[in-house]
Parts: structure tokens; sequence; C-alpha cells
């Protein structure tokens, strides 16, 4: 990143544009897990547990967990497809597709502010989604694809 900024310094002639490309799905699917583990970790710390706390709770529980997998009530850990259906179950899609779009604006966000405090000229950098409905194979992975042209 502090390559791009010189380079946008010295060459206030172009604009960067920053494409956010991630596999929508695959993303979505864990975000429903991760929320199922906090959701199990807010059930089983004590009440007034730290936010910190509960994160690194979360960051630690690993799938295959007795007690957790008792709380997404399965049987069969050998089954991935019933560990994504019973996330899936506990977490409900308007709740997914919301934490979706506030990991995508959070990334953005975060590369802006990067480029802010560089005090960059202003129209150099421009930020965009890929339609992830038309999107090719191989853009189906969290990054940003950079496209330099002349303003």
């Amino acid at each position: 990143m502090d390559k791009i900024a010189e380079i946008i310094e010295k060459k206030q002639d172009l604009s960067f544009t920053f494409i956010q490309t991630t596999d929508p799905e695959k993303e979505k699917q864990l975000l429903a897990r991760n929320e199922a583990k906090r959701l199990f970790a807010s059930g089983s710390l004590p009440v007034g547990t730290p936010e910190s706390d509960i994160h690194n709770f979360v960051f630690q529980l690993k799938d295959n967990d007795a007690a957790f997998l008792n709380f997404l009530g399965i049987t069969d850990i050998g089954l991935k497809d019933s560990f994504d259906i019973a996330c899936n179950r506990i977490v409900p899609p308007q709740k997914t597709e919301l934490l979706f779009g506030k990991l995508l604006s959070k990334r953005e966000d975060l590369v802006k502010q990067y480029l802010t405090a560089k005090n960059l000229p202003s129209g150099s950098v421009i930020f965009k989604t890929v339609n992830f409905l038309n999107m090719p194979e191989a853009m189906k992975e969290p990054k940003f694809v950079l496209e330099v042209a002349l303003k």
C-alpha cells in the first residue's frame, strides 16, 4: 500500500480503482459459522463477559467441539453439509447478508482510511465492488483488483 500511495503522489494524472472481489457464498457460510460460534459463546460464557473475551473464545472454538456440535444439534461431524446447514438454521439468512455487507464495507473502509492518512489528491482513488452474479471463477477470492488509468 505504501508503494501505491507513493505512485499516486508522484503520478497525479493517474487514477487507481480498487475493485473488491470474493466468493459471496463461501464467505457467507464462514460468517454463518462464526456467528453460530458467537451465539454459542454468548450462551456459554457468564453474563457480562467482555466482548474481547467472547471474540477470543469464538476464535479458539474448534468446529468439532462436542458442546458446540450439541448446540448445533449435530451428532455426526463427518457430515460437512449438516454442519453448514445447522449453522444456517441458527443464523438467519438476513443476518448473514448483513454481516457480509459489513465485511465488504470494513475491507473498503480500512483501505480508504490508510490512503486518506497519506493525504493523497482527491479523485485519485476509486472503490468498486464487483458484480458477484457475473464474476468469473478466477476472481472468487477475497482481494482487491487494482486498475490504473489516466484521469
